[in-house]
């Protein structure tokens, strides 16, 4: 099946585990990482499910694209994950 040319320079096409928690992730919101899961997945998360999203989390946070930070929550601490803001400039 042919892929975009944004596919081929990414490396990746649309559908993959990293383009579903950008997606997720565009709200501006912070999820933990089996609300991502639950997201993704739409069922109980398996011991496999939770390391592929592991991975796409860490090369995400590597590719600058979101940041994790641990949250005191009535819980305990939980790690959340959220989109990266960037601060643009107007271009003259």
């Amino acid at each position: 099946m042919p892929i975009s040319r944004d596919e081929f320079e990414k490396g990746r096409t649309r559908d993959t585990i990293k383009t579903r928690i950008e997606k997720l992730l565009q709200n501006g919101r912070a999820y933990t990482l089996s609300e991502i899961g639950s997201y993704i997945y739409e069922r109980k998360l398996t011991q496999k499910d939770i390391l592929i999203i592991q991975q796409a989390l860490k090369e995400l946070i590597e590719e600058g694209v979101i940041e994790a930070k641990e949250v005191e929550t009535r819980f305990g601490k939980e790690t959340y994950y959220c989109a990266k803001k960037f601060k643009h400039f107007p271009i003259f």
